[in-house]
């Protein structure tokens, strides 16, 4: 084999192993209304956010967390613990009403009523909020902000209001507000990533290969 060729090969090799872009599945989706008139499970209108875990896929969620982290007005981050979320099931997270039975929580804490975050807060654009979960192996997550989904209100009153009831004018001229999907669920997917030992190797390899072929070469 000659050296050019050799040299070919080991340029294609290590293209071959170079990792593409990343992509995802998705496997479910969070929605929020925030007071209005078509709430999940027939819980009516509330003057609060109600979150809904959606699994669409056909495989159980199991170790599901909803957390809000610090930022934007929000100085505490909180988790909510769901646990396991059936295949094509839903779960749903009234704060100051759900309870995963865990202590120490701000947004999630139980005082037997919605809470109203448009006053209470937190409210803002900037706080961030993610899911994480588990498909066997295999991690389910979501990372959102009320500002990736703000606009108006349903009714038009508001010009822009996000999910906790955030806004120029907040929530208080509208009486349907927010409804919506404001994260999608995701799992990674595509081919082996290959360490970058492995492409170290791999070019270590051909590259003696090339050299033990020019010192025969030499020797004759």
């Amino acid at each position: 084999m000659k050296m050019k060729h050799l040299i070919a090969l080991l340029a294609l090799g290590l293209c071959v192993f170079v990792p593409g872009p990343a992509q995802a599945n998705t496997v479910g989706d969070i929605q929020v209304c925030y007071n209005c008139n078509t709430n999940f499970g027939g819980l009516g209108v509330l003057d609060g956010p109600v979150f809904a875990v959606n699994n669409t896929s056909g495989t159980a969620i199991t170790g599901a967390m909803l957390t809000i982290g610090v930022g934007g007005d929000n100085a505490t981050a909180d988790t909510f613990n769901i646990g396991t979320i059936a295949a094509g099931g839903q779960f749903l997270i009234e704060p100051g009403v759900t309870n995963d039975g865990g202590g120490g929580h701000t947004l999630f804490n139980v005082t037997g009523s919605i809470l109203d975050t448009s006053d209470a807060g937190p409210n803002s654009d900037g706080v961030p909020f993610s899911f994480a979960g588990m498909q066997g192996l295999v991690v389910v997550s979501a990372s959102f902000t009320p500002g990736d989904t703000h606009g108006p209100s349903l009714d038009n009153t508001i010009s822009q209001l996000n999910f906790l009831g955030g806004g120029p004018a907040s929530d208080g001229p509208c009486s349907n507000c927010f409804f919506g999907t404001v994260a999608t669920l995701t799992t990674p997917s595509g081919g082996v990533t290959p360490e970058p030992a492995s492409l170290l190797l791999f070019g270590t390899g051909l590259a003696g290969l090339v050299l033990r072929r020019r010192s025969k070469s030499a020797a004759k």
